[in-house]
């Protein structure tokens, strides 16, 4: 076998996967749709009816989440930047030329 071909059999290979991995995209779906009602079901949630709305809300809260991490993040880098200052004071502050 030359290069060529096994490059070209690694293509076909690699084309033939992407197909069969579309392939599973929609039953992967279906069966987790199906089971998240089962389960909110089992757990007397009635929400399963509502998969939509409830989409909806978690990608709201996934929203809020990443909307806290940013404040958290500009408070540690605010929290940072006091420290400093305070640092440079009480070094200023504990020089024995005063």
């Amino acid at each position: 076998m030359s290069i060529a071909s096994l490059r070209a059999d690694a293509a076909n290979a690699k084309a033939q996967n992407d197909r069969l991995r579309q392939q599973l995209r929609s039953p992967e779906q279906r069966l987790s749709e199906t089971l998240g009602r089962e389960v909110a079901t089992e757990l007397g949630h009635g929400d399963a009816d509502r998969p939509e709305e409830l989409r909806a809300e978690l990608e709201a809260a996934n929203a809020h989440a990443f909307e806290l991490g940013e404040e958290l993040a500009e408070a540690r880098e605010e929290l940072d930047a006091v420290r400093e200052i305070n640092r440079e004071l009480l070094a200023d502050r504990n020089r024995p030329d005063r």
